[in-house]
């Protein structure tokens, strides 16, 4: 038996193990994660809107004539992987206040989240699409 196992009763090296996996596996997708350096100020973005939960920035391969991306400060990679229904209504409401009051999208406008590859996912940090500016496309 490696000497290591006997520091621990069993269920805790287990735990401990797998807390220490999922720290530096956040740690590691924060650290390379394209939107995480952009909401930390890292890498420089066309900013709409920030607060201290969300960041809103214009997209860089616009769809539409007014496209941002709206997305948690804190890393979540994919919708699918959010279990914090609070921080998606947050989210919600954050969309709704910068598309009507920031971006002044009177005549509508189109929410979009792209889930995992396959949804056509490029970045993997949750994030909100607003499209507007003109009539869309279905």
């Amino acid at each position: 038996m490696p000497c290591w196992m006997h520091i621990f009763p069993y269920p805790v090296r287990f735990a401990t193990l797998l807390s220490v996996i999922r720290m530096i596996t956040m740690e590691k997708l924060m650290t390379d994660c394209l939107f995480c350096k952009i909401a930390a100020g890292e890498i420089p973005a066309g900013k709409v809107y920030e607060d201290d939960d969300v960041f809103a920035f214009k997209d860089i391969h616009p769809k539409a004539p007014t496209h941002v991306l709206v997305i948690p400060k804190m890393h979540i990679a994919t919708l699918s992987d959010c279990d914090d229904p609070a921080m998606l209504g947050m989210l919600m409401d954050r969309v709704g206040t910068i598309a009507d009051d920031v971006l002044q999208l009177a005549a509508g406008y189109r929410v979009v989240i792209n889930v995992r590859a396959g949804g056509g996912q490029e970045v993997f940090h949750l994030h909100a699409h607003i499209l507007g500016g003109k009539k869309l496309p279905f």
